[in-house]
């Protein structure tokens, strides 16, 4: 690692349909893409899977998630359904530590959005909107504007974003149905106090405030949980179809 340098990390959920014993099962897998360069200069995007380590690499991000899921696919494939069960539990919470010494940007969170004709990058805390024909353009489109206009002057975070996955069972029409979404938690300081705020893009951009990391992350999976209840599971089926990509986003100095 300290011969290549982060630029930027990106966390989404890809869907693969898996060839078990029992026959073809689909499943979303938690995917985090980062983009780093090597002591050379040259950039790649390299694709991890925190369920079950599994890795590869691309020129792009689609290219490197694509590669990612097809190792995926022939990792589960013939397995029992008890095997890939046994690793979906395993969500990890996925943060980012700096190792090159010269790096010391800032991060904060951004939400990159399927939109007509490629994507829309928006930053939490910010007014600013972005379009890209890619979900990392969209995101370096979004940047370049954060640094022109600058950051609010009531901006509080502090601290750079981390990335999760929570299951969470939904008390819909059709029954309980267990469901996978991505959840952002980032912490915050203000003149008074320090508290963190985990948000929900999926879930129509809901968020929570808690004093503690671990009541952020049971609150948002409450909120989730609230904010579809007594729906049906054809649109919460619907509007999980394509996940968004959360991302870290490099803002100016205050």
């Amino acid at each position: 690692m300290p011969r290549h340098r982060r630029l930027h990390s990106f966390v989404t959920l890809a869907r693969v349909t898996v060839h078990l014993k029992t026959g073809y099962k689909s499943q979303w897998f938690p995917c985090r893409v980062d983009e780093v360069e090597d002591y050379r200069g040259r950039r790649s995007f390299e694709a991890s899977c925190p369920t079950n380590y599994l890795h590869d690499s691309g020129k792009t991000i689609k290219d490197a998630i694509t590669r990612l899921c097809d190792i995926i696919e022939t990792r589960y494939k013939g397995e029992g359904l008890h095997d890939l069960m046994r690793e979906m539990p395993k969500c990890p919470i996925l943060a980012t530590i700096d190792v090159s010494p010269d790096q010391q940007s800032r991060w904060g969170t951004a939400v990159i959005s399927p939109a007509e004709g490629g994507y829309e990058a928006s930053i939490v805390g910010s007014a600013i909107r972005a379009h890209g024909k890619d979900p990392y353009l969209a995101l370096c489109n979004a940047e370049q504007k954060l640094a022109e206009a600058g950051l609010p002057a009531n901006c509080s975070v502090s601290g750079e974003p981390v990335f999760c996955v929570v299951d969470v069972p939904l008390a819909l029409l059709d029954g309980t149905h267990i469901n996978r979404f991505l959840v952002t938690i980032s912490s915050h300081e203000n003149a008074d106090s320090s508290f963190y705020v985990a948000r929900a893009p999926q879930a129509g951009d809901i968020f929570v405030q808690s004093r503690s990391f671990d009541d952020a992350i049971g609150g948002i999976s409450d909120a989730i949980a609230l904010e579809y209840r007594e729906k049906e599971l054809k649109e919460v089926t619907e509007m999980l179809k394509v996940p968004p990509f959360l991302a870290t986003v490099r803002l100016p100095e205050i």
